[in-house]
């Protein structure tokens, strides 16, 4: 791996195209800092920066085989940051006015409820963690419970960054799909 260190980008991407693992683990050594800088400076927020730059990589690990046009890697991923923060900050916007119209504004002034909700929530947060395969829970856990980074996590169970992240894609996409179905019923039955 200390190899890797010193090829060039473009050399990098031609291993990375024929699934080289250690190349992947170098990129993303190599640029991590600098995309989540940009990701945390536009949206505020060190976790969703986190998220939005791990996105990143998974998607460029998904299509290693198939995108021929990284022609310049550190482009290619801070416009793919870009992207990713531009849609995040849109669906934010559409959970905010999702939100504005959520009943339990209706409870702000019963504590007991509101604390009720957010206990149910919880629960089902929970539940859902629970429901997903234990590797991938393991990882989940230790991202946002014990605030590991996906480095750390690779390092403790011996894996590559690719993998972690793809047990992490696959939680948040779990998450997401669940809670967008509550969502749903939520409004269908209210």
């Amino acid at each position: 791996m200390p190899a890797m260190i010193k090829y060039t980008d473009q050399q990098l991407v031609n291993l990375l195209k024929a699934s080289n693992e250690a190349a992947f683990t170098a990129i993303y050594n190599r640029y991590w800092d600098k995309l989540f800088s940009i990701a945390s400076h536009t949206l505020g927020s060190a976790q969703e920066a986190e998220e939005v730059v791990h996105d990143v990589f998974l998607k460029l690990w998904r299509l290693r085989t198939t995108d021929p046009s990284i022609d310049n890697l550190p482009a290619y991923l801070a416009t793919a940051v870009k992207y990713t923060v531009l849609n995040r900050l849109r669906a934010n916007g559409r959970r905010k006015q999702l939100l504005e119209g959520w009943p339990a504004a209706d409870t702000a002034d019963n504590p007991m409820e509101t604390s009720l909700r957010e206990k149910e929530l919880m629960d089902e947060l929970a539940l859902t963690i629970q429901q997903l395969p234990a590797r991938c829970q393991f990882v989940f856990r230790l991202s946002r419970e014990q605030q590991y980074s996906a480095k750390e996590i690779a390092r403790e169970l011996g894996v590559s960054v690719s993998t972690v992240d793809a047990h992490l894609g696959k939680a948040l996409r779990t998450l997401r799909l669940h809670f967008h179905k509550l969502l749903f019923l939520f409004f269908l039955f209210a």
